[in-house]
């Protein structure tokens, strides 16, 4: 009797064989594509990523050029992985083939849907009152926060940053469940005529849009979230739910103080930047020394991705660090911790003004009204 995993590696070594029969008349290039004769461990890697992730190339070309994208991150995985002192884990996971403005979808058209944004609707955070901040913070103990989603090829990240943050603001201002103001993603991707569905948009023109027109249920929807654009299905006018009293704010950058004060009264939607080591994110606290993804320079910035903050931690023991963020993402559960990753706050602000992946540059809200400030 073969045993579950003598027979799950069965499966796999067969599964390696057939692809490398596949490929076999490709060049034997021991630097650029894999070896009949001996599979080395990267190789047998790159097999057990494709059976897992089931994968699969239009042309003997690209699956070349996927196996060179794959090495890149493969090394980059061991080697953070080894270092000393490192205090977050990387992994292979579903980008591990894929170049960055794939992931992205280019959307560093999101720097630019922020500068489109009149500057008197920039707000900034003074003489702040009745704000009691803490050394812990988390949304997602409280029932305000949601499950995580996979937005897919569809670069709806806007839209699922949007949708938590309002439904996080209204249900904080209600006392009611998350659940129960769910705002559909599928909608703000179909209907929100201020954003570009999947190709690119920010949260502040979909709070706008909220204000102007309401919002629908996720449940109530005609769809749930599909990872496309579709044509709009706008629901009847008393199907849609008004948010009157939410206010859009945008901020310019907050420095570490003012960012624990928004997230102490509610979940902020941020923006930040992902380059290979963040994508490959799989535990622990991202720190800038073990994954660069910090500017010093507010206006040649990069960010790519749109995500929440639900939280934060003091925890000084994190070399480097006198904290962590609890953000949230929507590349799915089986991305970093369960999808969500800790980012670092660095011990010295002026080391990085914008923050870790300049997560500080853009923060947004639906201002509830909980808090006063000028």
């Amino acid at each position: 009797m073969i045993s579950k995993s003598r027979g799950t590696l069965l499966l796999v070594g067969v599964a390696a064989v057939a692809a490398l029969y596949a490929y076999s008349d490709l060049p034997r290039s021991s630097a650029t594509f894999l070896q009949l004769q001996s599979s080395s461990e990267i190789e047998v890697a790159f097999l057990q990523f494709l059976a897992k992730y089931g994968k699969s190339y239009a042309s003997k070309a690209e699956h070349s050029e996927r196996f060179e994208t794959f090495m890149k991150t493969y090394n980059m995985v061991q080697s953070h992985n080894s270092k000393q002192g490192v205090t977050s884990k990387l992994a292979i996971n579903k980008f591990a083939d894929m170049r960055m403005e794939e992931v992205t979808g280019g959307a560093k058209g999101l720097v630019e849907e922020f500068n489109k944004i009149d500057k008197i609707q920039i707000n900034t955070l003074k003489n702040i009152t009745n704000v009691n901040v803490t050394d812990l913070v988390d949304w997602t103990h409280s029932d305000k926060v949601g499950p995580v989603y996979d937005q897919g090829a569809c670069q709806a990240c806007w839209a699922f940053s949007a949708a938590t943050t309002m439904g996080s603001a209204i249900s904080i201002i209600n006392g009611e469940s998350f659940d129960k103001n769910m705002v559909s993603v599928q909608y703000l991707v179909d209907c929100n005529t201020y954003n570009a569905g999947c190709a690119r948009g920010s949260m502040w023109n979909a709070y706008r849009w909220i204000m102007r027109k309401g919002y629908v249920n996720w449940h109530e929807y005609d769809t749930e979230y599909l990872g496309l654009q579709r044509p709009c299905k706008m629901p009847p006018a008393d199907r849609l739910k008004k948010v009157p009293n939410l206010l859009p704010l945008i901020f310019p950058p907050l420095n570490i103080m003012n960012m624990m004060i928004l997230v102490t009264m509610q979940p902020v939607a941020v923006a930040i930047h992902t380059p290979d080591c963040f994508r490959s994110y799989s535990g622990g606290v991202l720190r800038e020394e073990d994954c660069d993804c910090s500017n010093n320079n507010y206006f040649g910035n990069e960010v790519e991705q749109s995500a929440v903050i639900v939280g934060y931690a003091v925890e000084p023991g994190t070399l480097g660090c006198q904290g962590y963020w609890i953000v949230k993402n929507s590349w799915g559960e089986q991305w970093g911790e369960n999808g969500y990753v800790r980012l670092c706050i660095p011990a010295f602000e002026d080391d990085l003004p914008l923050g870790m992946c300049n997560i500080q540059a853009y923060p947004q809200i639906p201002y509830n009204g909980i808090f006063q400030f000028e």
